[in-house]
């Protein structure tokens, strides 16, 4: 797994942390009080930024009200659905760039 890969599926994750954190209604921080745990490092996972260990994990769907597989539950139709849409949005920046760059070196009316 490359670390892009990875790094989407940590990003991935953290939203997914982040969906069900405010569909209960919980700030990051009432989240964090209520795992023992700093708000810090609910918005770094949130954020993909962290990595989140799995007794973290496990603690999170509890206090979620989920079963630790449903924090990953489909989360690879929406990495591939992300990675398309990055895909898509660097090919029309470079759409983007080569019609500037036409536009540059044509010649004047």
């Amino acid at each position: 797994m490359s670390t892009t890969s990875y790094q989407r599926f940590l990003w991935a994750v953290g939203r997914r942390v982040q969906m069900l954190r405010k569909s209960r209604g919980l700030s990051q921080e009432q989240l964090a009080e209520q795992l023992g745990m700093d708000r810090v490092s609910i918005g770094y996972i949130e954020q993909g930024r962290r990595s989140p260990k799995l007794s973290t994990l496990y603690a999170l769907a509890g206090t979620l009200g989920v079963h630790v597989c449903d924090i990953f539950d489909g989360l690879e139709g929406e990495m591939q659905a992300d990675a398309s849409a990055s895909r898509r949005a660097a090919l029309a920046l470079d759409m983007n760039r080569d019609d500037a760059d036409e536009l540059e070196h044509s010649p004047s009316l």
